[in-house]
């Protein structure tokens, strides 16, 4: 608990023990290491003030021994909640129309992209809010909507740069130097088939830019394996998502804006979201009478755990 403000918190902490390093052979510019990475998360984590990005409750202890930092209270992050707990549909939709949001705040008004969207960067809060995290490899626009970006290297360790299964193809063409907002729109695709489908990855290249690249040219095929669990208009959208023509690719807006989020029981929810941060209590009341009471029935019951 913070003693002085009673505040549930959730402490991160990473054992310099388990440090990797990039190796020398790559060059004295490009040495960096695991801790590096956390530390830039959390500077990155710190300075941004959103209710969809995680919120960082105490600042990083650095020490011989360990990093560690303090959070909001987690749960736990997506990569072991949809495999081990399970999502209802309903809290998909509103997860991933929470992840939009941040995205859309990253974008247009902190002009950052994240370029890690992975089930392991997405937090999701004691109260069953989804936050994003993993800022390691975010970076600043340089112009409006371009962004420098790295080349994915077998030189470096896996673990040192962006998972290559959520990563867009156009990071990986030759003598590529930078990218735009589409390539974590790809991203926020890729993941949301991941959730769809319980966990089981789009693209599974296993660190083989080769394999990236065969599975890229048949997404199609890939997405119409899953078809079912993603339902009739998030197929058709994320076929325009996942297009290899960044320029056909959606904004975050408009994806927020697809059939697929036009649901009665997920308004009223994102209303209720909204609500709790409003001070006036006749739009509380109006709320509460009349359009949650109409909701209700469509909402189905799910059990928290806390």
């Amino acid at each position: 608990m913070n003693k002085s403000e009673f505040k549930e918190a959730s402490v991160m902490v990473f054992d310099r023990k388990n440090n990797v390093k990039a190796p020398p052979r790559i060059g004295r510019m490009n040495k960096f290491a695991l801790v590096d990475l956390i530390k830039y998360e959390v500077s990155q984590l710190s300075a941004l003030a959103h209710p969809r990005i995680l919120h960082v409750q105490h600042n990083l202890e650095d020490t011989k021994e360990f990093l560690a930092f303090a959070t909001e209270s987690v749960c736990g992050s997506l990569d072991t909640i949809v495999i081990e707990e399970g999502v209802e549909r309903l809290e998909m939709k509103l997860g991933v129309l929470q992840i939009i949001d941040g995205l859309s705040y990253l974008h247009n008004s902190a002009k950052i992209l994240h370029g890690n969207l992975t089930p392991a960067s997405i937090f999701v809060t004691s109260s069953r809010l989804w936050k994003i995290a993993g800022f390691s490899f975010a970076v600043a626009a340089k112009e409006p909507d371009t962004y420098p970006c790295f080349p994915w290297t077998k030189k470096l360790p896996p673990i040192l740069q962006p998972d290559l299964d959520f990563l867009a193809p156009e990071y990986l063409a030759p003598n590529q130097q930078t990218v735009t907002s589409a390539a974590d729109v790809f991203s926020l695709g890729v993941l949301i088939c991941w959730i769809y489908a319980g966990g089981k990855r789009l693209i599974d290249a296993k660190n083989n830019l080769e394999t990236h690249a065969i599975i890229c040219g048949q997404l199609n095929e890939a997405l119409n394996c899953i078809s079912e669990e993603l339902g009739a208009n998030l197929r058709e959208s994320m076929g325009k998502v996942l297009s290899l023509d960044v320029e056909v690719r959606p904004t975050v807006q408009l994806l927020s804006l697809i059939k697929h989020f036009d649901d009665p029981a997920l308004s009223a929810l994102r209303q209720l979201d909204d609500i709790s941060q409003v001070f006036d209590p006749s739009q509380k009341a109006h709320f509460l009478g009349q359009t949650l009471l109409a909701a209700l029935p469509v909402i189905p019951e799910v059990k928290i755990t806390l």
